[in-house]
């Protein structure tokens, strides 16, 4: 080659969305589509076949461990996961053209990040008087588990400062932004192999991997807004490892989380910016996929249908 010069091909061709930060972590996003087989009794004119997906993956350069982490979102999820989004970032326009609080204190700035408060700050919490024993509870579920998640403690802090304000008569009545919005819900998908690839899903009872310990390796990811920080969407990816059993009715593989092990979890904001960016991409993704495939799947609808009709099919 001239000047032995290696020319350097694409390394993700499938990619279709990646955010960078100063400290080393980076997430990336790959559409894994693939046609509709009928002859796996899926509909041709779905287009998309039950293992197409988005691939999410979420790299730590600083961990020394595993580095990164991963997980899929099945297509019959962007739809709603398109539509919260955009319920989301209304939210958030929203929000910026209303009356801005003053108050700087914990009790009204910190917000909940799980439990049945999630999304509140402890001002909103405790505008309610109905909320006392379930936020004393919620307390005492973050004060077990503050070891394994440093991030309660400042919640923890938050309701104190809370609470201290009530006592002396200084605490103001707030009404419940509301500013959380679930985009997608955090499900346990154990990893099924099916011609040698690995796939994130629950439909399917496909071989899985077992350790010794007879524990599946499980991957989980879940996509929330929360509408009163700078970065609004963020991203949690789970890789464990936990028992995993067949649901006898429809073959489904099911995730026992309560007995997991060996956690690792990332997590990654994005901007609305780049969350916009990143639908913007995954809808050009999709656009191109029926484009290529669309015409195609119609005529294998028009075949199935006729097959049918004559009685082909037992």
């Amino acid at each position: 080659m001239e000047n032995n010069k290696v020319l350097k091909g694409c390394e993700d061709p499938k990619g279709i969305f990646s955010a960078f930060r100063e400290d080393g972590r980076s997430i990336h996003v790959e559409a894994h589509f693939s046609p509709a087989a009928p002859e796996d009794n899926e509909h041709p004119l779905k287009v998309f076949g039950r293992l197409s997906r988005l691939k999410f993956t979420i790299i730590d350069k600083k961990d020394t461990k595993k580095k990164y982490c991963e997980a899929s979102v099945q297509y019959d999820k962007i739809a709603n996961m398109r539509k919260t989004g955009d319920y989301a970032f209304n939210k958030i326009m929203d929000a910026k053209s209303s009356v801005v609080s003053t108050e700087t204190s914990p009790a009204y700035t910190v917000r909940m990040t799980n439990g049945p408060f999630r999304g509140m700050t402890p001002a909103e919490i405790m505008s309610n008087p109905g909320n006392k024993d379930t936020l004393n509870k919620h307390y005492a579920f973050l004060d077990e588990n503050c070891s394994k998640y440093p991030n309660n403690k400042k919640q923890m802090d938050a309701i104190m400062d809370a609470a201290n304000l009530m006592k002396e008569g200084k605490l103001k009545t707030v009404v419940n932004a509301n500013s959380f919005v679930t985009i997608l819900e955090a499900v346990p998908l154990p990893q099924i192999y099916r011609d040698g690839v690995v796939f994130d899903s629950a439909t399917s009872s496909y071989i899985y991997q077992k350790r010794e310990d007879k524990l599946c390796p499980v991957n989980e990811i879940e996509i929330v807004c929360d509408t009163s920080r700078n970065s609004p969407y963020i991203v949690t990816i789970s890789n464990y490892f936990a028992p995993v059993v067949k649901n006898k009715e429809n073959g489904k593989l099911n995730a026992i989380k309560k007995n997991m092990a060996d956690e690792v979890r990332y997590v990654f904001n994005l901007t609305t910016a780049e969350w916009n960016s990143f639908m913007e991409y995954e809808k050009i993704a999709e656009e191109i996929f029926i484009n290529t495939y669309g015409f195609n799947m119609q005529k294998e609808a028009e075949k199935w249908f006729k097959k049918n009709r004559e009685g082909i099919i037992a």
